[in-house]
Formats: structure tokens, sequence, C-alpha cells
């Protein structure tokens, strides 16, 4: 009787039980519930529903903190496998009007890529000084921008010195004619030249001579009177003689053509091109190792581009280039890159790089400043952003794109080539996508606030 009792007693403690159990269950069942329908109806600022104040989710279906919940979630396809939550109420995808801002922070430091940002409303934006500009996709390729100076093609350019010390006596050019090759500059007379020149005329007199007495000895060699030793001395003072005349004529010819007078000789144009330079005065002594014109051909002109050492990777003979000049706004010439320097410049930590540029109107002038376009790789498609939209924290880049009037997506972003006011993305944004340009700051102290702690954000 009493073991019946007993187990009567156990059978009722077990369905009471069990009906708790149900009804804990149900309880909670039915809050699940109510939250789900609260986030999936997007209840104004979440009203009636509790939070996470960890996670910022509804509390019912926070699934760090309750991790058996989970199974649930998956089974009924409701589940964000990126960030481990249900993807209806995922923060990071699909965050619920009201629920405290939580960011997630990956190992690397930096918040997670589709992070989103909801502000109070559109206003709030415009209060932060949030400002937006489009992606744009640059149909030249991605490319690399830095300073250019133009100069002159040394393989063009030439400087005209004397030929021998003396005294110039004309001048036929001034800085600024256009001359062509042959043209004669100046006159200069020179004692040296006379000399030189009295040389010659008497090493022809004596070749005269040499050349008679040899053909004398030998007709008389042949009728037996001269000696073969007279006549083969008489061959090897005219070979002699001859040689003093070239000697002294290819002396000569180096001055250049004769201009009238015992030592006067014409300098002349070694290039068609124009006059840059006139050093040359009348009446002035003149040494041969002295400078006094510089004839340039313009025809083509060379850009001088100063290559940052963390960048010159990019750079490759045969890149095209496009060039831009202060002076000539709207005009752009175009070239190829003939020459990467192996050394750095100690001073500015750059590498000269060169290309050649086509200047047939004469636009391009000597020490022109400007910047230029080095296109990497081929010419197909990039998409660029201002170069204020491109955040940094450690070693992670990022940009806050645009969605709504109040709502922003973090996006991870990988850097192309970077120019001074535009930078390449190679992933995270499309064309036309809106980024944040002015007041990121803003955002990026909001989104890492809280693991600031006492200082800055390392960036």
């Amino acid at each position: 009787m009493t073991s019946r009792l007993l187990h009567l007693v156990f059978l009722m403690l077990s369905i009471v039980g069990s009906a708790c159990g149900g009804d804990r269950r149900a309880k909670e069942k039915s809050e699940r519930d109510e939250a789900a329908e609260a986030a999936e109806h997007g209840k104004e600022k979440g009203e009636g529903v509790e939070f996470c104040g960890e996670h910022g989710v509804p509390e019912a279906m926070c699934t760090k903190c309750n991790p058996d919940l989970i199974a649930g979630f998956k089974k009924k396809g409701d589940w964000c496998d990126e960030h481990g939550f249900p993807e209806s109420v995922c923060p990071i995808c699909n965050p619920v009007p009201g629920a405290p801002k939580v960011v997630v922070v990956e190992s690397d430091g930096a918040p997670a890529d589709k992070t989103r940002l909801c502000l109070k409303s559109p206003e709030a934006a415009s209060l932060a000084g949030v400002a937006t500009a489009p992606a744009v996709s640059r149909a030249e390729g991605s490319s690399l921008v830095v300073p250019a100076t133009i100069a002159f093609d040394a393989t063009r350019r030439a400087v005209v010195n004397a030929r021998a010390p003396g005294v110039v006596r004309a001048l036929h050019v001034d800085i600024g004619a256009r001359v062509e090759k042959g043209k004669k500059l100046a006159v200069v007379d020179s004692a040296t030249v006379g000399a030189d020149r009295a040389q010659l005329q008497g090493a022809r007199a004596r070749v005269r001579a040499a050349e008679a007495n040899y053909r004398r000895d030998k007709e008389l060699q042949t009728k037996g009177v001269s000696s073969a030793k007279e006549v083969l001395a008489l061959e090897q003072e005219l070979e002699l003689a001859r040689a003093e005349v070239g000697s002294l004529s290819a002396s000569i010819g180096v001055v250049g053509m004769n201009a009238g007078g015992a030592g006067g000789y014409a300098v002349t144009a070694p290039l068609a091109g124009w006059i840059v330079e006139r050093d040359a005065t009348i009446g002035e002594m003149v040494d041969a190792d002295e400078t006094l014109f510089e004839v340039v051909d313009t025809s083509t002109m060379w850009a001088e581009l100063s290559v940052p050492e963390d960048q010159v990777d990019q750079v490759a003979l045969g890149q095209a280039v496009i060039v831009t000049v202060d002076g000539l706004k709207g005009r752009q010439f175009e070239g190829t890159i003939s020459y990467v320097s192996p050394k750095v410049d100690p001073r500015t930590r750059t590498i000269q790089v060169r290309a050649a540029l086509a200047n047939p109107e004469g636009r391009l002038r000597a020490n022109m400043y400007g910047e230029a376009r080095v296109v990497l790789g081929d010419r197909g498609e990039a998409v660029t952003v201002p170069a204020d939209a491109v955040q940094r924290v450690k070693d992670v880049y990022f940009v806050y794109v645009q969605t709504k009037d109040d709502e922003f997506e973090i996006r991870r972003v990988d850097l192309g080539a970077r120019e001074r006011a535009v930078t390449e993305l190679t992933s995270g944004v499309s064309a036309n996508e809106r980024v944040v340009v002015s007041g990121a700051f803003a955002l990026k102290a909001e989104t890492l606030k809280d693991s600031m702690g006492d200082g800055c954000v390392d960036d």
C-alpha cells in the first residue's frame, strides 16, 4: 500500500514538472516569436523588445548568450553563418531599429565587413558633416600619378664649342633663331688654325716635290742609272710627306670650313633646331673648351617622372604615360616609358623615370611642371574613389558606403594604384555606389569608440 502511494506521488510530481517545463518553453518560444515579429515588422525603435546590451539583438534571440537556440534557428533557415546570429536580427546584416549599437571587431582590430551603422535621422548625418561622392569607373584603367618635369631630349641637344682658341670675329644668329644643320653660327679667327694651314701648304709642297723625285728616279732605274736603294728611299720620303698632309688635313677639318683670312674658321650648327643659349660675343677671346651656342631640336621632349621608391615596382619599360602640364590646361601628351633609373635619389627618395613625348607644335618647353599618369597593365576599367574616403585601422583599409539616407555600411577594400586625389579600389565597392568623403572620422570614432579606451585608434 505504501509503495503504491509513493509511486502515485512521484507520478504526480513528474506531471507537474513536465507542465512547468512546458510552460517555460512556451513562454520562451512566445518571447522569441514576439522578438522575431518585432524585428520582421521593424517596430519603431524596437518598442516592447528587450535587447541584449552586449550583442545588440533581442534578448530572447541572442545565440551568443544562449547557444542552445542555434539549432532551432538553423532548422528554420533563419541563420547568418558569417556572424553567428539569426539572419532576421543579425546586428551586422539586419540590425533591428532601436537596438543598441554593436560593432563587431575582428581579430585584426578592424570592424567586420558589411557592418551597418544606423543614425537617428538623415539630419543627424548632415549635422555630423557627413558628405558622400560616387565611386567612379575610369575607362583608362588603373594608373599611378606622379610629378613630372619637361626636359630637352638629350639625344637631340648639341653644345657647340670653339674648335680652336681665337677671337670671335662675327655672329650670324642669336637666341631664339631657328637653324638648319650646317648653318653658319659664328666666325672665329685663330692663330693656331692659321699656323696649321701654313704647315699644310708646306706639306703639300713637299708631297709634290717627293712625287717628282720618285718618278724621275724610277725612270732612271729602268735605264740602269739609279739603284733600287735610291728609288726606295725616295718612295719612303713621299709616303712621309703624304702622311703629314693627311694629319694636318684631318686636324683642320675638325675645325670647320674656311671663313676667310689665314686662320678664320666658321662655327656651324651640328643639327637642325633652335638656338637656346649664346655665350659668344664679338671680339671675345675664346678657348677650345668654351661653349658658344646650344642648339636643341624640340620636336621630341622628355618627361622626367619622380616615382616614390615604394611605388617603383608598379612601373616598367613600355608602359603608356599621359602627361599634363600646368601651363597647358586641357592638353595631354602621350608617350611610353623608355628608362627607369637604377638608383634612388638620396634627397627625395624617388626614382627618375623617363618618357619621350612628341612635340611637333613646340608647345612643350623645358622645365615645365605637371603630372604624369602611368597606365598600369591593360586599359580595362577601374573603380576609383576620392582619397579621403579610404579609412585605415592597423593594416586594414575600409570605406563607408551609404545604403540609405541615414544608414551606412562598412566595406573592407583592397587598394590598387594610389594617386594624390583618388585611390583605386580592386574590391569591396562597385561603380556609382556612394562613399563617405567628409565626416568619415566621426563615423569611425563612433564605430570604434568601444575599442579606443583612453587613447586613439591606431590609424
